[in-house]
């Protein structure tokens, strides 16, 4: 259970959050679709820079995650915070920003599967046989190709939206 003065930390840090303008440059709208776009990019990229490496993976997702909390000042957090804390108007942006950001997770994992269908297909009609190893890596970019598209869609489909001004 939370305490009294734990839920007036939590409101407090909340007001400062809808509040701030030291990330107003962010939420202009030029600025705010360019941070989307690179964070996007950067998601998709993470699981390749594992591939190459887990130096160039964890550079990588360090840019996905300076995005995606550079998105998150900028949309004031609305993606996040919990009901209570947001009006009418920004409960409706956000359903509609999870039920986009639900349809564009779905269609990245359905073509994920549909690629992998083909692949086993066609090397099944070619008769060759298929072995794969992972190492660390190769996990990390598995990993990644799930759990960066997962945390930054909501925040990226808020701010192409144009978020809480």
């Amino acid at each position: 259970m939370v305490s009294a003065k734990d839920t007036q930390k939590i409101e407090e840090r909340i007001a400062r959050l809808q509040n701030d303008t030291s990330f107003d440059w962010a939420r202009k709208p030029v600025v705010q679709k360019s941070i989307a776009v690179a964070t996007a990019l950067a998601a998709l990229a993470t699981p390749v820079g594992f591939l190459y490496g887990s130096i160039t993976g964890v550079a990588v997702a360090a840019v996905m995650f300076v995005g995606y909390f550079l998105l998150r000042a900028a949309t004031r957090g609305v993606a996040e915070l919990p009901n209570r804390y947001l009006d009418e108007r920004e409960l409706a942006l956000r359903n509609a920003t999870y039920v986009k950001a639900y349809q564009t997770a779905a269609t990245l994992v359905a073509g994920l599967a549909t690629f992998m269908l083909i692949y086993a297909i066609s090397i099944d009609v070619a008769d060759e046989k298929f072995a794969i190893e992972l190492g660390f890596d190769q996990i990390q970019a598995v990993v990644w190709l799930f759990l960066g598209p997962i945390t930054v869609i909501p925040t990226v489909t808020l701010a192409l939206k144009g978020g809480r001004k």
